[in-house]
């Protein structure tokens, strides 16, 4: 039996309730007819939820009044060689912060990730790591 007619027939005892069960599964009759013929209100099969807009959520910036801490994470001499062969130039830094709590001691961690760039505009050239 549908979930929807069982919640209605919770009101009723075991007995009755698998009674009624066993009774709808023999019969030929829809959900909705069942329910009629035995006086029962049926669960409607549509409900309407309004609709509503949801806020982009935002991740709020760390204190800045917390200790910062950088690890710098760069290329090798190797790989600042453009497939070109010449050699990359540094273009931007990208940072990222993680809040690190060790022992009471509260601060935070700038990964600093350096980009290089050819400077005769290969378009692979761009290199992160």
């Amino acid at each position: 039996m549908p979930k929807r007619v069982q919640t209605k027939l919770k009101r009723l005892s075991q007995a009755e309730r698998q009674e009624l069960s066993a009774e709808w599964e023999a019969s030929d009759l829809n959900q909705a007819e069942f329910c009629r013929q035995k006086g029962i209100e049926a669960a409607e099969d549509e409900v309407t939820i309004p609709e509503h807009t949801r806020k982009k959520a935002e991740r709020k910036g760390l204190a800045q009044n917390l200790p910062r801490k950088q690890i710098i994470h760069d290329l090798t001499g190797d790989e600042k060689i453009c497939s070109c062969g010449c050699e990359l130039t540094h273009i931007d830094d990208e940072i990222t912060e993680q809040l690190d709590i060790v022992s009471a001691k509260i601060y935070v961690i700038q990964h600093v990730c350096k980009k290089y760039a050819c400077k005769h505009g290969c378009e692979n050239s761009l290199e992160l790591r």
